[in-house]
């Protein structure tokens, strides 16, 4: 009798001391002491001799942030320079700002449809060439361009549905700015100095794309990735 108690007692000792072990290996928690917890019936979880050593973590599909490139006085061989006059049966896609501007996209049809940024400073009477030269696609290509949208006092944005690019005047088309969003816009909006833009991911085997949105407070100059919303079809 006394042996079978003194080996149950054993028992119980050896129990409560593995059960100290395990704790001061968990709290110290580096390798050596992980390695001690397999021998206390506690399954190691880590991996290696690298106590610092971390899961990688998953990149986001997206770039958290995007900053936007201005763009040269003079940003190559061009066509048609500033100032250029054009009528106003080719300008397209118009939007009128608070300042009386109004801003359009002018289509000089012959030259391989090459569209420019164009101006009014009289409700849309006569028109010139504003800015660097667009590229208009029929929505097809990086460089389609089909929108603008006026920034109020006397800015407009410009963007094509399934092209890349962004591009943003605040004075006028004195200067600009341009963000390229690697797979597409789909969408843009702008309220109150704010700039909302639905932009394409991937692909998806169905046909559609995923879509993220990104919004800019500084007119275009930077973006920040908001989060991931449904899939569109572009």
């Amino acid at each position: 009798m006394l042996r079978r108690e003194l080996a149950e007692y054993l028992t119980k000792l050896t129990a409560a001391r593995n059960t100290v072990e395990a704790k001061d290996a968990i709290n110290n928690f580096d390798p050596k002491a992980a390695t001690q917890l397999s021998g206390c019936g506690v399954r190691s979880s880590v991996v290696g001799n690298n106590r610092n050593s971390a899961p990688t973590p998953t990149p986001p599909p997206m770039p958290m942030e995007l900053l936007a490139e201005s763009l040269p006085e003079n940003p190559g061989p061009s066509l048609q320079v500033v100032g250029t006059p054009i009528p106003a049966a080719e300008v397209k896609a118009i939007a009128v700002d608070t300042s009386g501007l109004s801003f359009g996209l002018g289509v000089f049809q012959g030259l391989g449809d090459a569209t420019y940024p164009v101006i009014s400073t009289d409700s849309g009477v006569l028109w010139r060439v504003d800015g660097p030269e667009f590229w208009y696609a029929a929505a097809q290509g990086p460089d389609a361009v089909g929108a603008v949208r006026a920034l109020p006092p006397e800015g407009a944005c410009f963007w094509g549905q399934g092209g890349n690019l962004v591009r943003v005047t605040l004075d006028g088309g004195a200067d600009w700015w341009e963000t390229d969003f690697e797979w597409g816009v789909y969408k843009v909006s702008a309220d109150d100095g704010v700039i909302d833009v639905i932009a394409l991911g991937p692909p998806n085997r169905d046909g559609t794309s995923a879509a993220f949105g990104y919004r800019s407070t500084d007119a275009g100059r930077s973006w920040h990735l908001q989060g991931q919303l449904p899939n569109v079809v572009p």
